[in-house]
């Protein structure tokens, strides 16, 4: 079944700012101290759970239609249980379903090690747990993720 959405399951809020720069629906998202949407950039940091979505005035309205730096982007805050088709990155740690994901610091998850959980991993850096398993290990580009947000 091919997905065409990012919000899988649920409602969240809707908010819209300008992007500082490119960002792709399913980028995990933060704004900055200029009232900007830019994609969340600090690894395994807090966050919270925002997604870019996909653009309701595109003509095609694609997931994989990314918004320019000044485009209006549409965002949404997600509440707890929320389903969300998100971004891995190219090279990416194997996850199975259950994992923990957190930010990458580029937008997209990743996984979020056994050994980091302890030390590491605030409740506030937790971003979700994937709902599907995915190997973008060998992947020379980003991959989807079905994730339920924590």
């Amino acid at each position: 079944m091919t997905v065409r959405t990012i919000v899988l399951k649920g409602e969240g809020i809707r908010k819209e700012a300008l992007a500082v720069a490119a960002i792709t629906p399913g980028h995990l998202i933060e704004r900055t101290s200029a009232d900007k949407f830019q994609v969340h950039s600090t690894a395994s940091g807090n966050a919270q759970r925002a997604f870019a979505v996909e653009n309701p005035n595109q003509y095609d309205n694609d997931i994989d239609h990314a918004y320019a730096a000044d485009e209006t982007v549409t965002a949404v805050w997600c509440q707890s249980g929320m389903e969300i088709y998100a971004l891995v990155p190219a090279a990416a740690p194997a996850i199975v379903i259950g994992d923990i994901v957190g930010s990458n610091g580029d937008g997209c998850l990743k996984k979020i090690a056994a050994a980091d959980q302890d030390a590491n991993v605030t409740v506030e850096s937790i971003v979700g747990y994937s709902l599907e398993a995915v190997d973008n290990s060998a992947g020379g580009a980003v991959a989807r993720l079905k994730i339920e947000v924590a």
